[in-house]
């Protein structure tokens, strides 16, 4: 049996790090080559204007590969939500869009033709509204699939369009649910 240990730091811009190190063997030391280190490490909890503040920044697998996580808030407008057609405006709105970027730790920012970017966009009562996968080519990421989900003024979903062309739609009454 291996022991875990969990480690608990704060750096000097008041992100939270988080080490956890599985032991490879049982009268391993810390640091053993063989042992498998995961670092997390958190925005600043204390940055309460920020739309990441205490939220996971960046994991750090074993393995080598990262995701790395970008918060901002925002306002959004959906013009055709049958296209997956939208604009996002940073910096002012309470949505929030959440992008999520695989890559490895020699390159963060990802490999060709097989690093995934995953953006959401959460509408101010914290449903995803837009979904998006991007894969990286080399310079930008491109577009590969999305999803728009829409709400009523109840919270309820009431379509879902898929860029492959398909959608759903559920219909809610006023007094007695989904029909």
């Amino acid at each position: 049996m291996s022991k875990t240990t969990y480690n608990y730091q704060t750096n000097s811009l008041g992100n939270r790090i988080e080490t956890v190190e599985q032991y490879a063997l049982q009268g391993a030391s810390s640091g053993y080559a063989y042992n498998q280190i995961t670092t997390n490490i958190y925005y600043d909890l204390n940055d309460t204007n920020s739309a990441a503040a205490d939220k996971i920044k960046s994991i750090a697998q074993p393995d080598g590969q990262t995701v790395n996580y970008v918060y901002e808030y925002g306002s959004y407008t959906i013009t055709d939500a049958a296209s997956g057609d939208y604009n996002f405006t940073a910096g002012s709105g309470q949505a929030i869009r959440a992008t999520l970027t695989h890559g490895i730790v020699t390159a963060p920012e990802g490999v060709a033709d097989k690093t995934l970017q995953e953006i959401t966009i959460q509408d101010p009562t914290g449903h995803d509204v837009i979904q998006e996968t991007r894969v990286y080519n080399g310079a930008t990421y491109d577009l590969a699939r999305w999803k728009v989900n829409e709400y009523d003024a109840f919270g309820h979903l009431t379509a879902t369009y898929h860029s492959d062309g398909t959608s759903i739609s559920n219909y809610w009454s006023t007094c007695c649910g989904q029909e």
